[in-house]
């Protein structure tokens, strides 16, 4: 398979997303956040990173997953807004990602 270097950006994008998450998951030690985290938010980064790996980008099923992860981080922000700079990435991934198709 031939990686472009869009597709790199992206997967390293998510990768550093996910380390960010986990790092301020712990250092914020709230329950709920850190379970919108791990049991919703994470499984679709690595769902979404996965598509994007295998260049599977199938424009509905891409285009859900990410809205939902932002949708997601975007209720995390009102619980907490020191996740907001997260949820500007996530943003972002989004738009990068929705411009591939």
């Amino acid at each position: 398979m031939k990686t472009n270097k869009n597709t790199i950006k992206i997967l390293s994008e998510i990768d550093s997303i996910i380390e960010d998450i986990q790092v301020r998951s712990i250092l914020i030690n709230d329950i709920t956040i850190n379970l919108l985290f791990s049991e919703k938010i994470t499984p679709i980064l690595l769902d979404l990173r996965t598509h994007v790996e295998i260049e599977n980008f199938f424009y509905i099923d891409i285009k859900e997953k990410i809205n939902n992860c932002v949708a997601l981080t975007s209720d995390i922000v009102d619980l907490n807004p020191k996740f907001s700079s997260i949820y500007s990435r996530i943003r972002v991934l989004r738009e990068t990602i929705l411009q591939i198709k």
